[in-house]
Parts: C-alpha cells; structure tokens; sequence
C-alpha cells in the first residue's frame, strides 16, 4: 500500500516565500501607497477648508517624508574643484548635511549661495540619485595684491576681493597701488602677457592720476607707461633690453610715455639731487 506523501514542507516552503515577499517587496508598496492616499486625503481636506498654506506644507513635508523613506536620503556631499575657498565657509553656505530628504531643498538656491562666497566665480550643483549631492566649483585665481588706504587686499584680475588676511602666501604676485587700479588691473596684465619676459619682473603696479602706469622691476628700475599704446611701448621695451641690456645698465627710470622714444634716468643723476 502506497503511503501518503508528506505535503508539509510543501506549504512551509510556500508560507516562507510569501513571508519573504511581503518583507521585501509587498510591505513597503503597501504603506508608501498608505502615506501617498492618506497624505493626499488630508491635504485635500486641508485645501478645501480654505487652509491652502497650512495644506501647502502638510503636503510637502508629506511629499519629503514619503521620498526618504523610499531611500532618496542625503548620503555623500561630492564638492570638486576647491582649491582656495575655505572648507568651514562652504560648509555654512551648503544647508545639507547627511540624513536629509535628496528633494528637500533647491538647486538654484545652494548654487546662488555657494556663489556668493568670494572665492567662487560659479557653481554647478546637481542631485545624483538615489543619495548624493555633487557641486562642481570654478574658483577665481588671485591675480595681484591690492593696497588702497592703507590696507592690502588679495583680487583676481577682474578686481574682485577675494581676501584681506593671511596674503603671506600671495607675497609673489604683484602689488598694484591706486584707486582704481583694480578696476585696470585686467588691461595692464593682458599687455603684460605679451611681454614675458618684462612682466617676470614686475613687482610693483602702480596707477598714475588714474590715467596711465608705472611699473617697479625686481632691480628697482621705475618703467613709466604711456597712457595709449601699452603693448607698443612694452615691445620697445623687450627689444631695447634685447638688444642692448637696457635695463641692466646704471638707469633707475626708462621713460615710455613718448611713442617710438626711450628716456633714461641714470642713477648717478638721483644721487646728484
């Protein structure tokens, strides 16, 4: 006589998959479409009460707690591109920290804050789903030292102030001196540029009457600019050193301001006065 198959395992195995189902999948379906119904009945409700702005926050902190519960939580702040801009500064300026919704907050408002740090010329911020936060920043470079009123000040070539203390470590760059000398700042460096091997020993920038230039070499010798023509005259410059170690020679002042002409001052002449 053939015995009864045992059907036990058969139905454990069976209860122990749909456990495993409800645990894995089922559930959380069930009670985030709970949450979505029940917060949408109550902002409904809300809404129709008149209650529009209580029912406008009911539904977004709804909306912020349903999304982190579905696992869009903060886990990693991704910054790239910091070189110069203060770690603690752009802490304060970034309102996220681990833990929060990935919704909770705006784009456009971190960047506009992040941008407004000194340092930062632009940002880029993004949500990489499903737990980060990547900020891309493009910083300024500091371009010279500023001394105006008896203070000094670090700026980029745009003149923008990116700092007013610690500049020890900017002591290489050049000092510009005058009023406005960090709004021309960005002109004289670009006809610098085309003069390497004069602007290499420029140590000091200074802004004459707001009109016109006179630049300190690394040997003390004063270069006066001309008010038009920068890049002409700094090529008469190159040559004349080129050809003849003009600025090597016993001179404290080389004269520009005349186009196609170069005046020196020889040194013996200033202990003369």
């Amino acid at each position: 006589m053939a015995r009864k198959k045992n059907k036990q395992p058969f139905f454990r195995t069976l209860v122990s998959r749909i456990f495993w189902l409800w645990q894995k999948y089922i559930k959380p379906m069930f009670f985030t479409l709970l949450a979505v119904i029940i917060f949408i009945w109550v902002g409904a409700w809300l809404w129709l009460g008149g209650h529009i702005d209580t029912a406008k926050n009911f539904t977004v902190q709804q909306y912020y707690h349903v999304t982190k519960n579905m696992g869009f939580v903060v886990k990693t702040v991704l910054i790239e591109g910091r070189h110069y801009t203060d770690t603690d500064v752009l802490k304060k300026a970034i309102p996220i920290k681990p833990g929060d919704p990935l919704l909770s907050f705006s784009l456009s408002n971190v960047k506009k804050q992040v941008e407004a740090i000194s340092w930062v010329r632009s940002a880029r911020v993004e949500r990489r789903f499903p737990a980060t936060i990547y900020i891309q920043l493009t910083e300024r470079e500091p371009a010279a030292i500023w001394s105006y009123q008896n203070k000094k000040m670090l700026i980029d070539q745009e003149g923008v102030v990116l700092a007013k203390k610690n500049l020890d470590a900017y002591d290489a760059l050049i000092e510009v001196y005058g009023e406005n000398a960090d709004k021309e700042l960005a002109g004289l460096l670009l006809m610098l540029e085309s003069a390497p091997t004069i602007y290499k020993r420029v140590k000091v920038a200074a802004l004459i009457q707001n009109r016109r230039w006179d630049l300190i070499l690394d040997n003390a010798v004063r270069v006066q600019l001309p008010e038009d023509d920068i890049g002409v005259a700094l090529a008469t410059l190159v040559k004349a050193q080129e050809n003849d170690g003009l600025l090597e020679r016993d001179v404290s002042i080389v004269d520009l301001r005349q186009q196609g002409r170069i005046i020196i001052k020889a040194k013996a002449e200033d202990n003369k006065e």
